[in-house]
């Protein structure tokens, strides 16, 4: 809580401690407190923008969250979200997509537990926001299959907070 006061008054004249705060914050992640593991994941969003190797942040949070569990899986997932979300596009395109495809593997198995799954839903209309359009209009219809399911309408519903623009602009709807 502290550390996310001092991103939001310090903002930039953080950037020469990026690494020791993302490192802080990762570990963080693995905390036993739940308000602590989520904290984490908000201020590594906020840390985003400044990061300066981006793709490699995303890259060690997928790794970790796959060989996590429960909680800490949630925090991590919604660290990723928030990270691909508020790093103004600076995660490359390759690693945007291997999220999504991480994302939606999680969000569509049937042996996550439901908090997993919801956590996935929202970041996959933060990763909504960053993919191209075609990877966009593909989560969309995963949503939207024959037997909805309440995490098919958390991500519908994630996807119309990120994404409505992107949303629009495929002309999914009319």
């Amino acid at each position: 809580c502290t550390l996310g006061i001092l991103l939001d008054r310090a903002g930039m004249f953080l950037k020469p401690f990026v690494p020791q705060l993302q490192t802080t914050f990762i570990k963080a992640l693995l905390d036993g407190a739940v308000e602590v593991r989520l904290q984490a994941a908000d201020n590594l969003g906020q840390l985003a923008p400044l990061s300066l190797r981006i793709d490699q942040l995303v890259s060690d949070l997928l790794s970790t969250c796959q060989t996590s569990l429960g909680g800490v899986k949630e925090a991590f997932i919604k660290a990723i979200g928030n990270v691909v979300l508020k790093a103004n596009g600076k995660v490359s395109q390759p690693v945007v997509t291997k999220v999504g495809a991480y994302l939606l593997d999680v969000w569509c198995d049937p042996n996550e537990s439901s908090g997993v799954q919801e956590s996935a839903a929202v970041a996959l209309g933060q990763y909504g926001m960053r993919c191209t359009n075609d990877e966009l209009v593909h989560v969309i219809d995963k949503a939207c299959s024959e037997k909805p399911r309440i995490q098919d309408l958390d991500a519908l519903c994630s996807c119309f907070t990120f994404c409505l623009g992107g949303i629009k602009e495929v002309g999914l709807f009319t």
